[in-house]
């Protein structure tokens, strides 16, 4: 089951947002699978960073498909450390910022 989905255009490299379950140290990958066709996609990595507890990952996916969904888990050294759900289509832009504080009144997304 997942509490979230992460929303992608179908351009080949992307940034994935997420809050994994554990820090990371040792090798990413992340497996992708395509709810539709039921094929899974094994890509590394390309490179991570951190922004306050906000892990960036930068990877490559060359087999996207607009208006389909797919799921993925982040996997380090072969553990799965995250899993989320992916909506691809050409009408993302830009649709996910980092929550910021609006006068203290609430988090604005």
């Amino acid at each position: 089951r997942y509490k979230s989905m992460t929303i992608i255009n179908t351009d080949t490299t992307q940034v994935f947002k997420t809050i994994p379950k554990k820090d990371v140290t040792g090798n990413l990958s992340i497996v992708v699978q395509n709810e539709t066709t039921k094929q899974n996609y094994t890509v590394a990595v390309n490179s991570y960073s951190y922004i306050s507890d906000i892990l960036l990952l930068n990877v490559t996916l060359n087999f996207l498909v607009n208006n389909t969904f797919f799921t993925y888990k982040l996997l380090m050294n072969e553990i799965v450390i995250y899993r989320d759900r992916i909506y691809c289509t050409n009408g993302a832009q830009n649709l996910y910022t980092f929550p910021s504080i609006d006068n203290n009144n609430y988090i604005t997304i």
